[in-house]
Order: C-alpha cells, then structure tokens, then sequence
C-alpha cells in the first residue's frame, strides 16, 4: 500500500536527477546513500546494510536500480554538503564511481554508504550521520558525567549513618 504513496515521489525525485546528486533514502533508523549516475533506472550505491544478519564486511559497490534501492522510502536529492565542498565534474564522478564496483571495505564509522557518496562527489569521505551520532555520544558522556558529579556532590552527602 505504501508503495502507491511513495513510488509516484520517487518517479518525480529521479526524473529531476542529474548526473552525479547524492541521493539519500532515509530509512527508520539510518540513511541509505548513493550517486546517480545518468541511466533512469540505475546508479551507484553502496550495498544496503542491514543489522539483522547482514555481513557487513562483505558490502560493496554496486550499480543498482533506483526503486531496488529505495526499497518504498521517499528518496531525496541531497546535495547539502555542496555549501561546504565543491563537487567533483559529473563525468569524473561517473567515471570513479564506475572504477569502484565491486570494491569491498565497508565500516560502519570511517567508510559506510554516505561516506562513499561524498567521496564520489566531493573527493571527501564525510558522513554527517556519523558526525551527529557522535556528538550525541559525546553529549550523553558529558551529562552522564554532569550527573554523577552531581550526585556525589549534592545527592551522597544526605546518606544517613
């Protein structure tokens, strides 16, 4: 049922597509990345990871089918990292991705699907999910430690003996 929703907007996203936009499908928890590279049925992608099951270390670039990819998310041309970097010319990011298929070394922190991507288009490894989920580790640490000075500090001090 989803699908009458959503492959109607994802028909609109890729005829609006030009060679070498990041495309982002933002799936429950994550986003999926890839780089549209010109046919209207395919671009490259990193393989889609899953955390049930899936071998991560076996992940690798692929050309695939956009509403394979999309698997009934809204996809969405993302080229907000264009502010901060200049993109590559969309032949030599065709013609990268294109050298990469089958290259495998997939990880989670340092080389996931939206870091390929922006390597691709920018000749940048970035992940602004990585970036946001570490700054919440980094935010969670910082009150936990706020929380426990304080307890010992102000909450301990009320023991009774």
């Amino acid at each position: 049922m989803a699908s009458c929703y959503v492959d109607p907007h994802n028909s609109t996203i890729l005829k609006t597509l030009k060679i070498g936009d990041l495309v982002e499908f933002p799936r429950m928890l994550y986003s999926h990345w890839g780089v549209y590279i010109g046919s209207k049925d395919a671009f490259t992608s990193g393989s889609l990871f899953s955390v049930c099951g899936e071998n991560f270390a076996k992940a690798c670039v692929k050309i695939d089918d956009f509403f394979k990819v999309a698997q009934g998310c809204k996809a969405k041309r993302n080229n907000d990292k264009d502010a901060k970097c200049k993109p590559l010319n969309p032949q030599e990011i065709v013609r990268r991705a294109k050298a990469m298929v089958g290259v495998i070394g997939y990880n989670l922190i340092w080389n996931n699907c939206e870091h390929l991507a922006a390597y691709l288009r920018y000749d940048v490894k970035w992940s602004e999910q990585v970036d946001k989920a570490a700054e919440a580790a980094v935010w969670t640490g910082a009150l936990a430690a706020v929380s426990l000075l304080a307890y010992n500090l102000f909450g301990g001090s009320n023991d009774k003996k």
